[in-house]
């Protein structure tokens, strides 16, 4: 059991070694979930600074709800 999850470990570790550096570029700067380098705290001081700056709305998106054109539309995500 043991040996699985390290093998598991060091395979995930490999594939985002090698994805990592061709994803994130594309990544937005407002972006701070699962991110190297980034955490919550980040982005509570981030929210922080825009409402200084007098901005008053934000935007919460789930990406989830575009796993696949077949298993979900849109008209699906519920409502917040």
């Amino acid at each position: 059991m043991i040996t699985r999850s390290i093998k598991d470990r060091v395979i995930q570790q490999a594939i985002s070694q090698v994805l990592m550096p061709i994803f994130e570029p594309g990544f937005s700067d407002n972006s701070f979930g699962f991110r190297p380098g980034r955490n919550g705290h980040q982005a509570v001081k981030q929210v922080q600074r825009i409402i200084k700056e007098g901005r008053r709305f934000a935007v919460d998106v789930d990406l989830q709800i575009f796993r696949s054109p077949e298993s979900r539309s849109v008209d699906d995500a519920p409502e917040r």
